[in-house]
């Protein structure tokens, strides 16, 4: 395998970088306008109210979520809002899409193109780390791989903080490749640089500081004379420290300011609540809970044939080449990538953005164990036939990940449907379903007829009110009133499936009710 660590990229590989940034970028913005005119998932509001509230007060006040993005995003509003005062006076104003306008909604667009923007740059970094401890084309294939990772599509679509994070701790990874391969000062200041602006956009980012500390060790055993080493790498852990230190604290800065709030934890407004929020288990629930997540949830969000080479090139490696030198970077890349899906096994709420922090490193891994392969065949068309059955998988989960977002949510079918078929007299009564998915809806300025929650309202208002039923139950046709779970006795005028789409399944039906027998 050709070792091309220098800092320079052939023509060939800049082309095909900028190509794989174009995929990455389509696959996250197709759809990217989800769910208009509601926002169904319950995390976006959080960071676009915080974001546009710093208008009035440069202090989120919570600290549950670092604030970094919190800021560049009130930047880009703001940039917005001056660019659009420019066009509303200009000639084209009635050409513009109606949600530049639409003051609701064009703030979540801004954020969720920003975020996808951020995941389809990663590549970047990633092709940068993986080139410098493997070359150009290990470079290269890391980055497709990570292209088309489906759980980082899918949560590309989002106005979050995870796929930023991501973005700045595969620059962290970068720099960190660089101290294993160079090890100079520069390199130390500037992956504990990106640590801190990681761990400021969500705390878990600051795992990457192992990414520095394992790459210093290496640097130590490697070295000749091994005191002069040390104190050298000492200096060094110091000034990356330093500055992870001082890039946390600029993105996040009343952390400092206001620390009595930010080292509470008592409730999600200090950021110590957040590890208590996310639980920890004992070490053999912690094994059980890896265990379950390797079989029934990382292939799924990383790929199917991609878990798979990452589970066998760890087992390869190990075994036949973990005293090579190029075996004891892999073993780097394995190290860091298996203890954060074991770290993040620990927690009592397993959730699949928690692993986001292993994406940069998983990459790397996948790519070298491909490349290996690849090297390893000496036929041009037999190693495309393993390319094509290596991305096959991964990039038409990607597809349907991006894909499902360009149909209607079944929640936005139910509302216009609503909307055809409701009269000014209508009473609409709903109930919900896994954490009240019909909410967004219901409590929105879009719905001006009077609703209730089927848990406000009794037996004989059910049986006397006119207007509509709506249910999000999966087809069991069930409500619950007065406490008690009652089979409906009529059939639904409406039923919307989620066959190929997000939401639940919803049932609507006409009010009043027949007598229950």
């Amino acid at each position: 395998m050709g070792w091309n660590t220098g800092g320079s990229t052939s023509k060939k590989y800049k082309l095909y970088l900028f190509l794989v940034i174009a995929v990455a970028l389509a696959l996250r913005l197709i759809g990217i306008g989800h769910g208009f005119p509601f926002i169904f998932n319950p995390d976006e509001p959080a960071l676009v109210r915080s974001a546009l509230g710093l208008r009035f007060d440069l202090n989120p006040g919570h600290f549950d979520w670092p604030h970094l993005f919190f800021y560049l995003n009130y930047f880009l509003y703001m940039g917005f809002a001056k660019m659009r005062g420019l066009l509303e006076l200009s000639s084209i104003r009635n050409s513009l899409p109606a949600i530049v306008w639409d003051d609701n909604l064009v703030f979540y667009l801004i954020s969720r193109i920003f975020a996808a923007f951020l995941g389809a740059l990663t590549v970047i970094p990633v092709f940068m780390a993986a080139r410098k401890m493997f070359g150009e084309k290990c470079g290269f294939i890391s980055a497709l791989v990570f292209a088309f990772i489906p759980f980082h599509v899918l949560h590309s679509h989002y106005a979050l903080i995870d796929v930023p994070m991501t973005f700045f701790l595969a620059w962290a990874l970068y720099f960190s490749a660089r101290i294993y391969v160079d090890g100079t000062f520069k390199d130390y200041g500037f992956a504990g640089l990106f640590v801190g602006l990681s761990s400021s956009t969500k705390y878990n980012g600051a795992l990457g500081i192992l990414f520095i500390v394992l790459a210093s060790i290496h640097r130590i055993l490697s070295a000749k004379e091994k005191v002069p080493a040390i104190k050298r790498t000492l200096v060094a852990l110091g000034l990356s420290g330093l500055l992870c230190i001082a890039a946390f604290v600029a993105g996040t800065p009343f952390s400092v300011l206001d620390y009595d709030t930010f080292l509470r934890t008592d409730g999600p407004q200090g950021a110590l609540w957040q590890f208590r929020n996310v639980g920890k288990v004992g070490i053999p629930d912690q094994f059980r809970q890896f265990l379950q997540m390797s079989v029934k949830v990382h292939p799924s969000n990383l790929g199917v044939t991609f878990w798979m080479l990452y589970v066998a090139g760890f087992f390869y490696v190990l075994t036949r080449m973990r005293r090579e030198v190029e075996g004891k970077k892999v073993m780097y890349v394995y190290v860091l990538s298996v203890f954060f899906f074991l770290y993040v096994s620990g927690f009592e709420k397993t959730r699949s953005h928690y692993f986001m922090v292993a994406y940069p490193v998983f990459a790397l891994a996948v790519g070298y164990i491909i490349d290996l392969i690849l090297t390893k065949v000496s036929s041009k068309r037999l190693r495309a036939i393993i390319l094509f059955l290596v991305f096959l998988s991964p990039l038409a989960a990607s597809l349907d990940r991006s894909l499902i977002f360009v149909k209607k949510d079944t929640r936005v079918q139910m509302y216009e449907w609503l909307k055809r078929n409701v009269s000014t007299d209508d009473v609409l009564v709903y109930e919900g379903y896994e954490g009240e998915a019909l909410d967004p809806v219901f409590t929105s300025e879009l719905m001006k007829n009077a609703v209730k929650k089927s848990k406000s309202i009794n037996l004989q208002e059910l049986l006397s009110t006119t207007g509509y039923l709506i249910l999000s139950n999966n087809g069991d046709n069930f409500v619950t009133v007065e406490g008690k779970r009652i089979e409906l006795p009529v059939e639904p005028v409406e039923v919307i499936l989620n066959d190929g789409r997000r939401g639940p399944v919803i049932e609507i039906f006409r009010l009043p009710l027949a007598s229950y027998d």
